[in-house]
């Protein structure tokens, strides 16, 4: 792999997984690296509802007591959502490092420990998302199935299947990239 401070890096890795904006005559290295940056952000959120899409409808059970964003975080909590989105700062900080690195090492280790510390302000920013798709009942029964052992296990293998399913994903979309390209080419683009 190429030296953190090689700014040709995150075109070049950005090329291999998204071909297609290569073909684009005015796509620039900076474009490049806000695409890729918006493609892992959007990639990871993805991956973190998939505790929410797993559970199929099952009945409210009937339980009362807390309010629809205490019910959230409860939810991220069994879902082991909370410790996925802990695991991504130190993914983060790694590709901020390697854009700029004329920041100090202790800079870096301030700045990444004080973002790590505050995931609640993201648990906050999230509860509209839930509150637009679910209701409270449904949080309650979603929890219910993260409390059983079939759902305990879901949890715990989330973080390594958000992983493999990246990578899965990367091979298939510079898979369709690619074929894209090929088609284009052969049309006259």
């Amino acid at each position: 792999m190429e030296a953190a401070g090689n700014t040709s890096f995150w075109p070049r890795l950005a090329a291999k997984f998204y071909p297609i904006y290569f073909m684009q005559s005015n796509f620039s290295k900076t474009d490049m690296k806000n695409h890729f940056f918006s493609f892992l952000l959007m990639g990871l959120f993805s991956l973190l509802a998939l505790p929410v899409l797993a559970q199929d409808d099952v009945a409210s059970d009937g339980s009362t007591g807390g309010t629809f964003e205490q019910d959230v975080i409860k939810l991220f909590e069994v879902s082991n959502s909370t410790a996925t989105y802990k695991a991504v700062i130190p993914q983060l900080f790694s590709q901020f490092k390697a854009m700029n690195n004329k920041v100090s090492a202790e800079v870096w280790a301030e700045l990444e420990k004080e973002m790590a510390s505050d995931i609640s302000e993201l648990q906050k920013m999230l509860i509209p998302v839930y509150q637009k798709h679910f209701t409270q009942s449904e949080i309650r029964a979603i929890t219910a199935f993260y409390e059983t052992p079939a759902g305990r296990k879901f949890a715990e293998k989330q973080v390594p299947l958000s992983q493999e399913s990246m990578q899965v994903g990367q091979t298939w979309g510079q898979f369709i990239g690619q074929k894209v390209a090929e088609k284009l080419k052969a049309k006259g683009y």
